[in-house]
């Protein structure tokens, strides 16, 4: 609040946006439910009717997977790229628990140090948007929208991008420890809609 005191001087209260972007940040406003709905209300205000709500976050869908592949005493999952760390076991009959504050300890080399993230359950969140007009128009991880859409893209990517993502085989894709880190991760968009 200290840090926005006075910013809804310098913006007009009915200016509203074609896209916001949130990308690797809304889990930690999973913090709390007060929190992503003050979030989910200023991402709608903040938009035009058939304006876009784009993001990235960890999939809840493969966190869940993960923790089904586990042994009982197992907490943590990962490989020379990333890790995952929880607490204690935090699905019960095949929900998250608790909806919110979820908390599990994230690294990925390079990014992100041993840092506390929270679960986004994402039928949970998906019900939330649609309280503030918010309707689902895209949701796939990584390797989905990795092989939907960057063929469209190929050919304006730049070279050193391009060799990363060559195999050995001489073909293009997310192989090894990068898939492992990738399918932790899932982007959505959401089309702010008006009712009459």
């Amino acid at each position: 609040p200290k840090l926005l005191t006075g910013f809804e001087d310098q913006v007009p209260p009915d200016y509203q946006f074609d896209t916001v972007s949130m990308q690797f940040c809304l889990h930690y406003a999973f913090e709390s439910e007060e929190t992503i709905r003050s979030l989910l209300e200023n991402v709608s205000k903040s938009l035009k009717v058939g304006g876009m709500f784009i993001g990235t976050i960890p999939s809840s869908d493969f966190i869940k997977w993960k923790f089904e592949k586990l042994k009982p005493d197992e907490l943590k999952w990962g490989n020379s790229i990333y890790s995952v760390e929880f607490p204690q076991k935090t699905i019960v009959d095949g929900s998250f628990v608790p909806t919110y504050g979820n908390t599990y300890t994230y690294f990925l080399v390079d990014a992100v140090d041993n840092v506390p993230e929270f679960v986004v359950p994402f039928e949970v969140f998906r019900g939330l948007c649609e309280e503030y007009n918010l309707e689902l128009r895209f949701k796939k991880n990584f390797i989905e929208t990795f092989n939907t859409e960057i063929p469209k893209w190929f050919q304006k990517l730049p070279k050193p991008l391009l060799d990363h993502m060559r195999r050995p085989d001489g073909t293009y894709g997310v192989s090894g420890d990068d898939k492992g880190a990738a399918l932790f991760y899932l982007a959505f968009a959401f089309e702010k809609v008006g009712y009459e």
